[in-house]
């Protein structure tokens, strides 16, 4: 017998939520996947460079990549979105 998960559609749960924190404008949204676990998609741009760096933070778990001022920036922005109703696209 072959068991397997039931699976959905992805869903977008915030849509796109852009704000500064500690140095970086940190652009975000997050969405439930196909089993039902939330995501988020982080694009983190430092505001004295030019450099833009892309995220998927899987179920709250942080990249290994993502150290220091980065890493604090993009808990803040988490934890503040999360704080806020969701907004969902039209």
């Amino acid at each position: 017998m072959q068991s397997h998960q039931t699976m959905r559609r992805a869903e977008i749960v915030q849509s796109m939520r852009a704000g500064s924190f500690g140095g970086f404008v940190v652009l975000g949204s997050r969405y439930r996947d196909g089993i039902g676990e939330l995501h988020w998609y982080i694009a983190l741009l430092p505001e004295q460079a030019s450099d833009t760096r892309i995220y998927h933070v899987m179920a709250g778990e942080m990249p290994e990549e993502l150290t220091g001022d980065e890493r604090h920036a993009v808990i803040e922005a988490i934890r503040s979105w999360e704080s806020q109703p969701a907004s969902r696209p039209n």
